[in-house]
């Protein structure tokens, strides 16, 4: 991922000059990332098919020799489908397209496999062959030959030709969709078949579907879970759960004696609970697996010796292991090596283990270049011995580059194949929940929050981007995946922006409001809402300006008073930015959202411990925060929400009596009041939107025998919006929708 290219293919021989762009799926500094590569074709001509997602479009499936000219797209999905490369044969490789339905279709995924050979016009459906266009899934694969499941009930065999694509297994016990093509030990195809309300069956047959036999099953109320399989040998090992829902380990050989159980030995009163995983090393097998119980989750790790008659508990993990996939190169390694987190679920680290308690430990002594201490999703290894290996970016900042290494030796000795690039404030900020504005103009200056390679950081520049200049920097380097800038708004005080961050370690947060007028001193902070207090301080939200004056919330903690959201005011200095308080000094619990400008001053509701709501009005002070009406009728009180400003009124919903309905207000008492109609209305999807000085909201009308008829009467006309009629429309819902409009 380059600042010229974006997300694109490379190649590397193993040396710094061949380590180059291969090819530019999409031109410019664009694109998402590459899915699910998958090898295929004979063992000297080997290619990689991978899926690339286009930002507009779907997954488009690619191939590539190594080679530009070799690099080319074999499919492309038609709209809102998506592509998973599953399995390579030696003729080529399967894939699988997944279309998203709506309600009221049976089931919200319609799924086909699809076969290439590497070339657009090789690339063929195999549902005309299978005849289901549905629940149809790869397997495994074993030489030419793909195993598949199609309709839950059946297994086919495809070599991705029409003549090679044919039925093997039905299901003996139709209904009960759960048909599982495993594996092929000894010559035999092993099949599972789940059989309703009883347990889970092994049968075996010939790998082309004949001399189909029962071998055994799971014990009654017990059920395997055969699609989550390891083969290791002429072994199979599968999940499995007994009548409590609580994990089983099982293994297979084909047979009724060489399938069972593996106790595993967990402590008493706790058992096994997913994920599980199973890796061979040397003679041993190594099995990690989260136990339960007692209020505990941590994870076990396991040593088996290859007849599995002796298991040993290797070490408790409380936040996790990651076990390395079986690998060739694994095997000269002096001890079996896996990734662990003792303290939270980012701080992975490299242990080892030769199998007895005594030696499992932290793996001090590999050196910080190996390979070893790549993610697990950075390493690879080439037919030729050649390992290759991402760096390690703990100890660097989170938007450091992630260099591509290749292992020179043993003992930690790499080679960096790849260059990191030099740049300084030219990148735009992202932040992984950022929901506001990044840069704002103020007097002569234009704001913007930078990527500067080191830090986010707020700097200030002319309009036509001349003059930048760093103007602040956050206390600490800010991970965008956990915090973010977003600027807010503009008073005479300059422009109003918000630091947040959480740090998962601590389970600290940072929460401050800043200002700033283009200039260092001018940057000012206004409030720290990160030490909680008693009042309640948290995160600002919900701002809404009214003149030279920024209302917004706060949401207090759990130490805070009935838990709410409390109105805030600034003017862009920390003098001006206080809490807004209602007569006798007492706080006001705004509903979330629920805030408008209008007539030169700010309404909002509030919602009390029954979420009665009530409508306010405040100019900041405390003289001029004043009650203005309950939503009152038929003697009950009311919950109000979706406030807004149309054609010079206030307008919301409420449901005193049980009714949502329409309300408007002048902004005063006696102008507060229900708009007759004998039609429901429900604004929690939509608020009233002005439209042309027109009211243009949800509502819902009754069915035809219901009792509350569905008229127009002379005091409001309702118009139903017919295009948008078929865009709101919700099949789930027990109602029709329509847009309305109030004229």
């Amino acid at each position: 991922d380059t600042l010229e290219h974006g997300p694109e293919l490379w190649t590397t021989n193993g040396t710094p000059k061949t380590t180059r762009l291969l090819k530019e799926l999409i031109p410019g500094p664009v694109g998402i990332s590459i899915f699910s590569p998958t090898t295929f074709g004979p063992a000297d001509a080997i290619k990689t098919a991978f899926t690339y997602r286009d930002p507009i479009a779907g997954k488009d499936v690619w191939v590539t020799d190594g080679t530009e000219a070799g690099t080319l797209r074999v499919y492309q999905p038609p709209a809102n489908r998506n592509t998973y490369t599953n399995f390579g044969t030696t003729r080529g490789f399967f894939f699988t397209e997944l279309t998203l339905t709506e309600w009221p279709h049976e089931d919200p995924r319609y799924e086909k496999v699809l076969f290439s050979d590497g070339t657009p016009a090789g690339t063929r459906d195999l549902s005309p062959i299978t005849g289901s266009l549905i629940h149809s899934a790869v397997y495994f694969v074993d030489g030419p030959w793909a195993y598949l499941t199609v309709d839950y009930n059946e297994i086919w065999r495809s070599d991705g030709t029409a003549a090679g694509t044919t039925k093997l297994v039905t299901s003996p016990y139709p209904g009960g969709n759960g048909v599982v093509p495993m594996g092929i030990i000894g010559g035999r195809l092993l099949v599972t078949f789940y059989r309703p309300g009883q347990s889970t069956e092994l049968w075996t047959s010939s790998p082309d579907g004949g001399d189909l036999t029962r071998v055994t099953s799971s014990p009654v109320d017990h059920q395997w879970y055969p699609s989550a399989v390891t083969r290791i040998g002429e072994r199979i090992f599968f999940p499995g759960a007994n009548d409590y829902g609580h994990l089983e380990l099982w293994v297979t050989d084909g047979t009724a004696a060489g399938t069972r159980q593996i106790e595993l030995p967990f402590e008493e009163g706790k058992y096994g609970s997913y994920p599980v995983t199973v890796v061979p090393w040397r003679d041993s097998i190594y099995i990690s697996t989260s136990e339960s119980g007692a209020y505990d989750y941590s994870t076990r790790l396991f040593r088996a010796n290859a007849d599995l008659t002796e298991i040993t508990r290797l070490g408790t993990f409380p936040h996790g292991v990651q076990l390395f996939p079986a690998a060739d190169w694994r095997e000269d390694e002096p001890y079996f090596y896996f990734q662990a987190t003792t303290s939270s679920y980012d701080d992975w680290k490299l242990w080892r283990t030769k199998g007895d308690v005594a030696s499992t430990k932290l793996a001090k002594e590999v050196p910080a270049t190996h390979y070893l201490r790549a993610g697990m999703e950075s390493l690879a290894n080439t037919p030729a011995g050649k390992i290759y290996a991402v760096a390690d970016r703990e100890f660097g900042p989170w938007n450091a580059s992630s260099p591509l290494y290749r292992q020179r030796g043993k003992h930690g000795s790499a080679q960096r194949l790849t260059k990191p690039e030099k740049w300084n404030a030219s990148g735009v900020a992202s932040f992984y929940y950022g929901d506001g504005p990044l840069h704002e103009t103020t007097g002569k200056y234009l704001l913007e929050f930078v990527d500067t390679g080191r830090d986010q950081e707020l700097w200030r520049m002319n309009p036509d981007g001349t003059g930048a200049r760093a103007l602040w920097s956050p206390p600490k380097p800010i991970d965008p995946s956990n915090g973010s800038l977003s600027f807010r708004s503009t008073t005479s005080g300059g422009a109003i922006f918000l630091y947040r961050e959480y740090n998962y370690e601590d389970s600290s947060s940072t929460s401050q409001l800043w200002t700033s007028d283009g200039t260092r001193p001018g940057t000012r902070l206004l409030h720290d809402y990160s030490e909680h207090t008693e009042e309640g301080a948290s995160l600002p939200a919900n701002f809404v300006q009214v003149g030279d004056t920024l209302f917004y919330t706060v949401y207090g903690d759990d130490d805070a008073p009935n838990d709410r959201d409390y109105l805030w005011k600034t003017d862009g200095t920390p003098n001006g930015t206080t809490r807004v308080l209602a007569e006798g000094g007492s706080m006001l619990h705004v509903a979330p959202g629920e805030m408008v400008s209008f007539q030169g001053a700010l309404y909002f509701l509030t919602w009390d411990s029954d979420y009665d709501s009530m409508l306010w009005r405040t100019d900041g002070t405390e003289e001029g925060t004043t009650y203005i009406s309950h939503f009152y009728q038929k003697r009950s009180y009311g919950y109000a929400h979706g406030l807004s400003v149309v054609g010079g009124k206030l307008l919301c919903f409420a449901d005193p009596a049980g009714s949502y309905k329409l309300w408007q207000s002048d902004g005063t008492e006696e102008g507060t009041e229900a708009i007759v109609s004998p039609v429901g209305f429900w604004g929690s999807d939509l608020r009233p939107i002005d439209l042309g000085n027109r009211v243009i909201f949800r509502g819902k009308e009754a069915f035809e025998n219901s009792a509350m008829p569905c008229k127009c009467t002379s005091d409001i006309k309702l118009v139903h919006l017919i295009l948008l009629l078929s865009l709101l429309c919700s099949p789930h819902k027990h109602y029709k929708e329509s847009f309305h409009v109030t004229v």
